[in-house]
């Protein structure tokens, strides 16, 4: 008896290892900033520039984040270019929706001067229990909106964008990675 249940505690530890990952619940999720380089810059002087993301879920409170976090900014004065920041990581349950709103910004001083808008894109992941996390990308209507030319997907899920927001010219590569 005592050899039983040895086994079946065994087991019990065992069978996790086992299981595939599709059965996973969960997805992780990674957004990353492949590239972002300045073609043209708003003020003469260079721009100093942030990302804003904001995420919105069907089952969690929304929430935000800069990068680089405040104060700092990156400062673009014929500069090369940003590549491979991680700009957000999380995960997505089965039956979740998540938005994922990403906005070019160039700081200014306040109260003298508001920040400029370079422009902003859009990811949409959705998790039904089925299959992987759809993806998709899009520009959001909004008032303000800068012109933005979509160049198109890369590599997995990624895309490819031109911001043309005051007097400016980014080139904006993201990449969102999703695994088990």
């Amino acid at each position: 008896m005592r050899r039983w249940i040895t086994y079946i505690r065994w087991i019990g530890f065992l069978l996790p290892l086992w299981l595939p990952q599709a059965w996973a619940s969960d997805s992780q999720l990674s957004l990353h900033l492949a590239t972002l380089q300045a073609e043209a810059i708003t003020e003469e002087r260079g721009d100093e520039v942030y990302l804003s993301i904001s995420k919105y879920s069907n089952k969690n409170p929304p929430e935000e984040f800069r990068v680089p976090s405040k104060p700092l900014n990156w400062f673009f004065k014929k500069m090369d270019s940003i590549k491979n920041i991680n700009l957000w990581e999380g995960k997505i349950s089965e039956d979740e929706t998540l938005k994922l709103v990403i906005s070019v910004v160039e700081q200014d001083i306040p109260p003298w001067d508001v920040d400029d808008l370079i422009g902003t894109v859009q990811v949409n992941i959705q998790y039904a229990k089925s299959d992987r996390p759809q993806v998709t990308w899009m520009i959001p209507k909004m008032d303000g909106q800068p012109e933005i030319d979509d160049l198109g997907p890369v590599q997995d899920h990624g895309r490819h964008y031109v911001l043309r927001g005051e007097n400016s010219k980014y080139d904006l590569v993201l990449h969102l990675h999703v695994g088990r």
